[in-house]
């Protein structure tokens, strides 16, 4: 029996999107200042999210696993090449819980919904980032970011 193992990042998209692709429902709204509040602590989070995404699409490390996988080797023997692919998923689950919306776990690109004058907008941060100092409208998305 051959293994398929494919960690593209497109698995972990469906965690910030309904199985539709419609948006998440939101269960939490941010202030800019809870946000800001929360963001020495996520930025922890989200550097190591990217950092085993980084890992995860390392070419070497994919080539080895095709290999592994084509020669049907054990599960134990294939089990640390795919253990950044878990950090990414248990950090992006752990940030979902927060109410985060993921973007982009290889960039470090993530949202906090927030309202606007009664609409939901998403405070935008990414990895490297100073603070918080962005928004963008639901359907605009990071092309569409505005300063606060």
């Amino acid at each position: 029996m051959k293994r398929s193992y494919n960690l593209e990042f497109t698995d972990f998209w469906s965690v910030g999107q309904e199985p539709d692709g419609g948006e998440m429902d939101i269960e939490r709204l941010f202030t800019i200042s809870e946000a800001k509040e929360l963001l020495p602590s996520v930025r922890g989070k989200v550097e190591e999210m990217a950092l085993a995404a980084a890992e995860m699409n390392d070419p070497a490390n994919r080539l080895r696993l095709s290999q592994l996988t084509e020669a049907n080797t054990s599960t134990a023997a294939i089990a640390p090449l795919l253990a950044p692919a878990e950090a990414v998923a248990t950090l992006m689950a752990e940030l979902n819980g927060l109410g985060i919306v993921i973007r982009d776990p290889g960039s470090g690109l993530i949202d906090f919904p927030s309202d606007r004058d009664g609409d939901v907008i998403y405070l935008c941060w990414r990895l490297g980032e100073d603070s918080i100092s962005h928004w963008h409208t639901v359907d605009s998305g990071f092309a569409g970011r505005q300063p606060l």
